[in-house]
């Protein structure tokens, strides 16, 4: 990250909202209460990198040996869970200050973290948007990490699906709220036109976008961008619903761009698998098989996303209509200023996107698999068919090596030396008139006779059916 001239400051009380989407669902939530014992208000769980010492506990590790201690704050049963922790950090050149973390974790995924910069030693309410930049990466990996240790091995696998195993960098979307801005900007527009602010701003917001940038009705202003949103406002409650559903609607399409990239990534390798089949035949085939099986338990996984997902979207589109119909001219303005309809609108498209490309991929995947199979049954149906022919060709051939081993024995009638009578036993039918002309035509019937059999049977020279035009004709192989 390039580091800036730390131009523009944030003052007042100060505070940061990551906002991200886990694949968790009802019951995995009510599994997640009970294992930390919700029941009790004010219940501790201690997060270790060791493994699980108790039934109040979850396993992470927040940089390497520290633990993190979560304390339930705030519960409702199957609706959420707050959380609460208050570890430290070190601004670059000043010196300790502590942060307080809140996790406010709902039943259908949305995940809320909640940071308030403290002053520490008298000093003031003063950060640069340099030194925001370092701590909300900070807090990206270790709400990441605790994350994690919520979720259970599925989840967590769907995660590692999506996001390429690097789950701990994953997309997260983030707000940042402050009372006030130094240099105060005369306005939003003045402060975008300038190159060296926009530069340090997009250090945290991402590319901006201009026209959901406005001047707020009290003084302040707020700013979005593609991984995040400013507000700077003395009373930044009076936004912060429809900010914190702002937050989730693109922390929702930044997770459906990791999902669609998945597959598509997924439909490469695929295609690679398809020409593989076409020039290597069934010498790969056990390969390709085993990458089928890896691309087809991604698709599953997968698969379950969206169904996770229409549920987060149906509570999302009832709180809309709520708002939209609450009468409110200043909160119907700050929904249209933010593009939450349209924003609402393309996650709900890219969902029905999203399950068709899912559905497809899925096809596609069998598709291939059959041709697999269809291939290696040909080449197996070929080496079949040799062995055939060559069994009845052998079985042909038996009774005619017997005759001619027959009579390639040595037996003589007649004595080489005197010429007289051996013994008449010993093959008189060579000695008969037409005798060689009767073998021939006994081996011929009986060659003759086993080809007819065995091509009754089907076993030689096969017939097929092959359509030319509008008539069936049979040929033979």
């Amino acid at each position: 990250m390039k580091k800036t001239k730390a131009l523009l400051h944030l003052t007042g009380r100060t505070e940061l909202l990551l906002t991200e989407w886990v694949p968790i669902g009802p019951n995995n939530f009510s599994f997640l209460c009970d294992r930390l014992e919700c029941g009790t208000r004010g219940a501790e769980c201690v997060l270790t990198s060791e493994t699980d010492p108790g039934r109040n506990a979850a396993v992470v590790g927040i940089r390497g040996d520290e633990t993190l201690t979560l304390k339930v704050v705030e519960f409702e049963d199957m609706d959420f869970i707050r959380f609460e922790a208050r570890p430290c950090y070190d601004t670059p050149g000043r010196e300790r200050k502590e942060k307080v973390i809140g996790v406010d974790l709902g039943r259908n995924g949305r995940v809320t973290y909640g940071m308030r910069l403290l002053p520490h030693n008298g000093d003031p309410d003063r950060y640069s948007v340099d030194d925001l930049t370092l701590i909300a990466a900070d807090l990206v990996t270790d709400t990441s990490r605790t994350m994690d240790a919520l979720v259970n091995a599925y989840q967590r696998q769907m995660l590692d699906v999506i996001y390429g195993r690097e789950t701990v960098q994953r997309d997260q979307f983030l707000v940042v709220q402050a009372q006030a801005m130094e240099p105060a900007p005369a306005s939003v527009q003045a402060l975008l036109d300038n190159a060296a602010h926009r530069a340090e701003l997009q250090q945290i917001l991402g590319t901006i976008h201009d026209r959901r940038c406005f001047d707020a009705g009290d003084g302040g202003l707020l700013l979005s961008g593609s991984r995040g949103i400013l507000l700077i406002s003395p009373t930044p409650e009076t936004y912060a619903r429809l900010v914190a559903f702002a937050a989730l609607m693109g922390c929702i399409n930044s997770l459906q761009d990791n999902i669609l990239s998945k597959i598509w990534r997924s439909w490469d390798v695929l295609n690679d698998e398809k020409k593989l089949i076409r020039t290597e035949g069934v010498a790969k085939i056990e390969h390709i098989q085993g990458v089928l099986s890896s691309l087809t338990a991604d698709k599953n996984v997968i698969g379950a996303v969206p169904i996770c997902l229409q549920q987060t979207l149906a509570e999302a589109e009832a709180f809309y209509q709520s708002e939209s119909t609450s009468g409110d001219a200043s909160v119907i303005e700050l929904m249209q200023k933010l593009a939450i309809g349209r924003s609402l609108q393309k996650v709900r498209d890219r969902l029905a996107d999203t399950s068709r490309v899912i559905d497809d991929f899925g096809t596609e995947i069998e598709n291939v698999r059959l041709l697999a199979s269809t291939l290696a049954q040909k080449e197996t149906a070929g080496i079949n068919r040799a062995m055939n022919i060559l069994t009845v060709v052998s079985v042909i051939i038996l009774p005619l090596t017997l005759i001619t081993g027959w009579y390639g024995m040595n037996f003589q009638r007649f004595s080489p030396s005197d010429g007289r009578e051996i013994g008449f036993w010993n093959m008189p039918e060579l000695y008969w008139p037409y005798s060689y002309l009767v073998c021939i035509a006994v081996v011929v019937l009986i060659a003759i006779s086993l080809s007819f059999f065995f091509h009754r049977q089907g076993l030689l020279f096969r017939r097929r059916r092959v359509r030319v035009g509008e008539e069936d004709s049979l040929i033979e192989d």
